[in-house]
């Protein structure tokens, strides 16, 4: 499917979308809004609704609009890639809050340069957030890229698509059956 471009405002930043998008999105300004926590932009446009009697402006994004995900809808638009201005089909997925947050990148205050690694003294440890608990995986890795490796065969299986992992070219695990 080819690709278009649709310009973001005055900022010289631009949208990838469909082919077969372009149209219905290109009928709107587009905008780019920095996201200062990811330092990502995202592709906005401005409206006006109406509550409670009172008319405010709210942004819509591109990237849920493409989605159909509507203002009340609780599901989030993720971008497989984490290019957030690439907003083709291909790299865009519906995606609950905690699959959007197991594709985050590791965090910017991380020292270590992996995503679930810490040290422990002389050792590294790998850790991963299950269901809102921090899930300890191992705690005795002699080499941080050990325990990285750790982290990333345990994201495979429990994240499945939605893992983001240290080292993405290692093969992934034989899938094994969860526990009912």
């Amino acid at each position: 499917m080819m690709s278009c471009t649709i310009p973001l405002g005055r900022t010289g930043l631009v949208a990838l979308v469909d082919s077969r998008d372009y149209d219905a999105l290109a009928q709107y300004t587009w905008t780019a809004r920095l996201n200062p926590a990811t330092g990502s932009y995202y592709a906005v446009r401005a409206v006006w609704v109406e509550r409670d009697g009172r008319r405010f402006r709210s942004t819509i994004q591109m990237a849920r609009e493409i989605l159909g995900l509507g203002s009340g809808d609780p599901r989030q638009a993720d971008h497989v890639d984490h290019n957030t201005l690439d907003n083709r089909r291909v790299n865009l997925r519906i995606a609950s809050r905690a699959e959007n947050c197991r594709n985050r990148r590791r965090r910017s205050d991380n020292v270590v340069g992996y995503k679930g690694v810490s040290q422990m003294g002389s050792r590294w440890r790998a850790q991963i957030w299950l269901q809102g608990t921090n899930v300890l995986i191992g705690a005795a890795f002699p080499t941080p890229e050990a325990a990285a490796r750790a982290y990333d065969e345990r994201a495979r299986i429990e994240h499945g698509a939605f893992a983001l992992v240290n080292f993405p070219t290692d093969p992934a695990p034989a899938q094994l059956p969860l526990a009912a």
